[in-house]
């Protein structure tokens, strides 16, 4: 009997051991929750400021969505989540008028100033600017392979009317004028 008892007793100290164990398990997970919440809210503060900087409309839908395993739902980036401007756009900031420039080092301006896209490969985004630039009436090929160039704004120049035939003054020397009005005086009589 006396064995019987130890082993409860030895059972019921480990399931003991266990639920305090599951209970302490059980306050680490919620404050690890409350981290990642914090850190949620942090993050998606500061993508508003990123958006606020590059003047890109960010729904907020987008930003809160996220499910339990800390997940974000809804569309991929580049795709609908942010709201930007067309590339053409980007790539007329970029260039300079009458400056050569490589799709390359256009590639890399864009990016710099903020243009996102859902394009893994640099090479595959690079094609999509080409494809841009060759639609673009604003840009022209320069003389070399993969290089462009953005013509300059056109000025419209202002036509200068020129002077009609009726509103050029006759010259009249000093000779012809005494015998013109000889002759008008010779009419009259």
């Amino acid at each position: 009997m006396v064995r019987a008892g130890n082993n409860i007793l030895n059972a019921i100290g480990i399931v003991e051991s266990k639920i305090a164990r599951a209970k302490k398990l059980l306050r680490a997970r919620k404050n690890l929750v409350e981290q990642r919440d914090k850190c949620i809210a942090a993050v998606s503060k500061c993508e508003q400021r990123i958006a606020d900087l590059l003047g890109i409309d960010i729904s907020s839908e987008a930003i809160d969505s996220f499910n339990g395993n800390g997940k974000k739902r809804g569309p991929k980036l580049g795709t609908k989540r942010f709201k930007q401007q067309k590339l053409s756009i980007f790539v007329h900031k970029v260039m300079k008028p009458g400056k050569t420039c490589t799709v390359v080092e256009i590639e890399k301006a864009i990016r710099k100033i903020g243009y996102k896209t859902h394009q893994k490969n640099s090479q595959h985004f690079r094609s999509t600017i080409g494809a841009v630039l060759r639609e673009d009436p604003r840009v022209k090929h320069g003389k070399k392979r993969g290089t462009y160039i953005l013509k300059p704004a056109a000025v419209k120049r202002v036509k200068k009317e020129k002077k009609k035939v009726s509103e050029v003054k006759p010259r009249i020397s000093l000779e012809t004028q005494p015998k013109v009005s000889q002759e008008v005086q010779e009419v009259k009589a």
